[in-house]
């Protein structure tokens, strides 16, 4: 699926009559099949930027389309950092939610749900209770359920925010393999910078609130991607130059709030 965000502008009220510039304005392209990281210090906006991608908000200003079309919530799936697993309900039925919400027969969802367990690492915790999964296969079942749904666009907003460092770089590897299968178009927002370069093959910099893009970074690192690929000079190259545009997008913001209050 093709992204085209053409001056997007997000503002919230605030009191009777204020606004709070929240984004933009934005302007970028996305690949149909790029997986694209998208950095910024907090409160800059990338959750509102998935949120509008995800047909949940309306921008202030502008559009966001999904290969031409205003988003919707079809053909878009979400993947946040809490697994957000019912605990009444099963490994197995967990992952097959969506498939049964969108009325497939019960055998055919469990048989796509049985296929999917061993790319997971899943295997013999079909029947499981999410209480009895630790926090990265709580994380695995969340990425089944999302592929299931065979979206054309993958947004993930933070989805191993709360995992320790070991279990969410083989996450990060395995998300990759997992997503080799139906290459779709995936923007996800980090904080980390060394997961954007190891996943990515773009990244998206945005300047602090209202997040404004500062800069683009293309990752030429070589598919597939493995960790001995952070200890090459080129990735250390790379993440030389995202710092120092995360540094140009501090400064210039701070200038530009001192300009204002003058």
């Amino acid at each position: 699926m093709k992204v085209q965000v053409k001056d997007l502008q997000v503002k919230y009220p605030v009191g009777s009559a204020g606004q709070l510039e929240a984004l933009g304005p934005l302007d970028f392209t996305l690949a149909a099949g790029s997986f694209v990281a998208l950095l910024g210090p907090s409160g800059c906006g990338k959750s509102t930027l998935v949120r509008v991608l995800a047909g949940l908000l309306k921008p202030t200003q502008g559009v966001a389309l999904l290969d031409g079309n205003q988003p919707d919530g079809g053909g878009t799936g979400i993947l946040f950092q809490d697994a957000n697993l019912l605990p009444w309900r099963r490994v197995r039925d967990n992952m097959a939610l969506p498939l049964e919400l969108a009325g497939i027969a019960r055998e055919t969802r469990y048989d796509a749900v049985r296929r999917l367990l061993s790319v997971l690492g899943l295997e013999g915790f079909e029947m499981a209770w999410p209480a009895e999964l630790s926090g990265g296969m709580a994380q695995r079942v969340a990425i089944g359920r999302v592929l299931l749904q065979e979206p054309d666009l993958l947004l993930l907003d933070e989805p191993f925010g709360a995992l320790d460092a070991i279990t969410r770089e083989q996450l990060g590897l395995d998300l990759l393999r997992f997503r080799a299968r139906a290459a779709q178009t995936v923007l996800m927002v980090t904080h980390d910078i060394n997961e954007a370069l190891l996943l990515a093959d773009r990244v998206l910099v945005l300047s602090l609130r209202p997040g404004r893009l500062v800069a683009d970074l293309a990752v030429p690192l070589p598919r597939p991607r493995r960790l001995e690929h952070t200890w090459s000079q080129q990735y250390v190259n790379l993440l030389r130059q995202l710092r120092a545009a995360l540094g140009r997008g501090a400064a210039e913001q701070m200038r530009n709030a001192v300009q204002e209050v003058r």
